[in-house]
């Protein structure tokens, strides 16, 4: 049976195949940006991020 808009996989990434729609929604963004100050984060996931200077 053909349905408009199938998808492959649920795994957002995947190279191959189509994902389904929202299927991002599932997985919660490490870091979240604020609106008072350009190029803050805070975690949403953990209690310290350590970043390489170099980079």
């Amino acid at each position: 049976e053909w349905t408009f808009g199938g998808f492959d996989s649920m795994n957002p990434y995947w190279v191959k195949g189509r994902p389904a729609p929202l299927s991002s929604i599932m997985y919660e963004s490490i870091l979240a940006g604020t609106a008072d100050e350009i190029g803050a984060a805070y975690c949403l996931l953990c209690e310290t991020l350590e970043y390489p200077e170099d980079r």
